[in-house]
């Protein structure tokens, strides 16, 4: 099988492979987090279907954000698939990105949010309301991460040649 080096790191088919794994989950969280948002602009409460699809569309964005961002020790986590010298940098980028998109929280905020409603609403049921998330989370913080690593996964497949049937970024938005 053929490998391929970045810097230090030797990726070979495999590691190719689960890059583009992640980067269609990225692609598939990040459409639907632009379809949720042109549907609560345009579909009334009123609208029945409309309400049942946004909430699929959440549902959606929610697990694939936490395929990708949520538990370090899953295959898929970002940082078990991006080299750890980014990592730093990549960290500064989600608070910087979510400071700008007019959030005041940081990311472990966002993440422990997101944890909460996956766990009571969308991965389990909690019987006891009173525990469960009471209202669907801000797609914003969720969009800019997956933003941030969709580019840099996408950089990284280009550069062996194995990003082709994958929007470019700059197309994502």
């Amino acid at each position: 099988m053929d490998a391929f080096f970045v810097g230090r790191c030797r990726l070979d088919g495999e590691e190719l492979r689960k890059l583009r794994e992640v980067l269609y989950v990225l692609q598939e969280l990040l459409l639907r987090s632009l379809m949720y948002d042109a549907l609560k602009s345009e579909a009334g409460d009123h609208l029945n279907f409309f309400r049942v699809y946004k909430g699929a569309l959440m549902d959606g964005v929610v697990v694939d954000w936490w395929k990708v961002f949520g538990s370090d020790g899953a295959d898929s986590h970002w940082k078990n698939r991006l080299d750890e010298a980014e990592h730093d940098a990549i960290r500064e980028s989600f608070s910087d990105a979510i400071r700008e998109s007019g959030e005041e929280r940081n990311y472990s905020e966002v993440w422990e949010e997101i944890r909460e409603f996956r766990n009571t609403n969308v991965a389990h049921l909690d019987f006891n309301q009173e525990d469960r998330a009471q209202r669907y989370p801000s797609l914003m913080p969720l969009r800019v991460s997956a933003e941030i690593v969709y580019m840099r996964v996408f950089e990284k497949l280009q550069e062996h040649g194995m990003s082709e049937g994958f929007p470019a970024p700059e197309n994502m938005r």
